[in-house]
């Protein structure tokens, strides 16, 4: 039973020993002791941001009396808003739209009692080939080929050949007919069924153009020229020019 007690109370020493932790030195407590204490840190605020444009210094405050001394160093004051510069027209407001100016509208003019008058037409030369489809042939007259003809044609072997020209005003006007003979030829013409005139012409060939004139009084519109010889072998026709 003794030794029993003994190995029991041996057995309490040991676990005693084992659990038991070391005090620290004197040194390392007191320079716990003293070390200060850390209080928790709390988030700063970030600072507050301008404006952007803003102007890194203070804004001057403006206080009447500092705008009163500012308009006096400057210069003259400006006018007022409740008047208005003088122009050459009235000022006037629209209704409905304040401080939008309106100048007077002129007056239409008044409408003219007097007609117009259309401007007066003016002559022009006018020239026709005698083998144009718009003349009248007959009595065996017919479109003949010609190199130095104007136009490259001629009209031969009348009977009766009748050319029509548009004038634009009437007057007395030189009628010009080129023509082609190959000898003394007589030949007849008629103007708007006028009396005839009969003029004597000449040639060289058939090939080689030629011309006479005469005045006659032209009225404004179609206008007929007639050719023809009942008495003889005429000469052939290339052109009429009315100018």
């Amino acid at each position: 039973m003794v030794g029993a007690a003994a190995l029991a109370c041996l057995g309490v020493i040991v676990l005693w020993s084992t659990f038991r932790q070391p005090e620290p030195p004197d040194g390392s407590m007191r320079a716990l002791d003293q070390m200060p204490s850390q209080a928790p840190v709390e988030p700063s605020t970030p600072p507050a941001l301008s404006p952007l444009g803003a102007e890194d210094g203070p804004t001057p405050s403006t206080t009447p009396e500092s705008t009163v001394s500012a308009a006096t160093t400057t210069g003259p004051a400006s006018p007022s808003p409740g008047r208005t510069t003088a122009g050459p027209f009235p000022a006037a407001t629209t209704p409905g739209t304040p401080g939008t100016p309106v100048r007077p509208t002129p007056a239409a003019a008044a409408p003219s009692s007097t007609p117009s008058r259309s401007p007066a037409a003016q002559f022009r030369p006018v020239t026709v080939q005698a083998e144009a489809p718009g003349n009248l042939r007959s009595g065996g007259a017919e479109t003949a080929y010609c190199d130095s003809c104007d136009g490259g044609a001629r009209v031969r072997y009348l009977g009766r050949l009748t050319v029509y020209l548009d004038v634009a005003a009437a007057g007395s006007r030189t009628v010009t007919v080129g023509y082609t003979a190959d000898g003394p030829r007589d030949l007849k013409v008629v103007v708007n069924g006028g009396a005839p005139q009969t003029f004597t012409v000449t040639g060289g060939g058939w090939e080689t153009p030629r011309s006479f004139q005469f005045t006659s009084q032209i009225p404004a519109g179609r206008t007929a020229v007639t050719f023809y010889n009942d008495s003889g072998p005429p000469p052939d026709i290339d052109k009429v020019t009315v100018s």
